[in-house]
């Protein structure tokens, strides 16, 4: 059973807000949208398309926490603490006023092709990841959480079916155990030399996992690197030209620099070839 009117959840700051516009459009056309909330630090940049409602970041988190959150340290934090606080948005959107029900987190970079579903009467759909696991991850969830991997694969997958209720009891967990507000608790607890040590995805899926039995993990075919043979902006439709059999696809950054263009390049070409040799 298809589920029907989703509210969708996405974080967008600064220049990447030019580029959100193709995603909200194939949101729109490919999911029956109640809502698409824009968690954003500039509410008047965010496109004034149909369905969308921009929030100021700071009505999730307020600025006095943000201030604290920053006033922590470890290595590389000062340089990704935006990639960590949009995740910490994401999660504390299931306890703002906002959050009526059940949501769909969804990457601002990604653009949806197909009709696809995320639950399945009472079972949440989850969908596995391109990458190889990381296990500092994995690490910090044990951590934060006291629950062991369920899984020897990756989840990341620049989406997220989120059920309100098991948010907010794995937030309260966090902070009970730790007696802090949860993102101090997770900061705070991180141990490990990189620059990704958390992953809302990770966490949220594996808790889940330890406390509820109705889920279903698939394999969905989504292409990582389309910003390597799409220009940001491209249409919808050019787009979907590219990659005719894919559910979805990721416009990210990296694969506009020389590196990631000449990589995402060459698995385009793979990729094509598998459509076109059945490899």
């Amino acid at each position: 059973m298809e589920l029907k009117m989703i509210d969708v959840v996405t974080v967008c700051a600064g220049k990447d807000l030019e580029n959100i516009s193709t995603c909200i459009q194939s949101l729109n056309k490919n999911l029956d949208i109640n809502t698409i909330y824009v968690i954003t630090n500039d509410t008047n940049a965010v496109p004034k398309l149909k369905n969308v409602i921009a929030i100021d970041e700071n009505q999730i988190i307020s600025r006095n926490k943000v201030i604290d959150l920053k006033k922590i340290a470890f290595p590389f934090y000062e340089k990704r603490f935006g990639w960590y606080y949009q995740q910490f948005l994401k999660m504390e959107f299931s306890r703002s006023k906002y959050c009526t029900g059940n949501y769909l987190i969804w990457d601002a970079d990604t653009i949806l092709l197909k009709r696809i579903n995320f639950f399945d009467q009472n079972l949440s759909i989850f969908t596995k990841g391109k990458e190889k696991l990381n296990e500092n991850y994995v690490n910090t969830y044990k951590k934060i959480l006291g629950i062991e991997n369920k899984f020897t694969y990756s989840l990341i997958s620049q989406h997220l079916f989120v059920k309100k209720d098991i948010m907010q009891k794995m937030i309260i967990k966090i902070e009970d155990r730790f007696n802090n507000y949860f993102a101090e608790a997770i900061l705070k607890n991180i141990t490990g030399n990189s620059p990704s040590l958390f992953s809302e995805y990770e966490t949220y899926v594996n808790y889940y996992a330890s406390v509820s039995s109705d889920y279903r993990i698939v394999e969905r075919k989504w292409f990582r690197n389309a910003a390597a043979v799409c220009d940001f902006g491209s249409d919808l439709n050019t787009i979907a030209d590219r990659f005719t059999d894919c559910d979805y696809v990721a416009m990210e950054k990296f694969d506009t620099t020389f590196k990631g263009k000449l990589k995402g390049t060459l698995k385009y070409y793979f990729y094509k070839s598998k459509q076109l040799f059945g490899m």
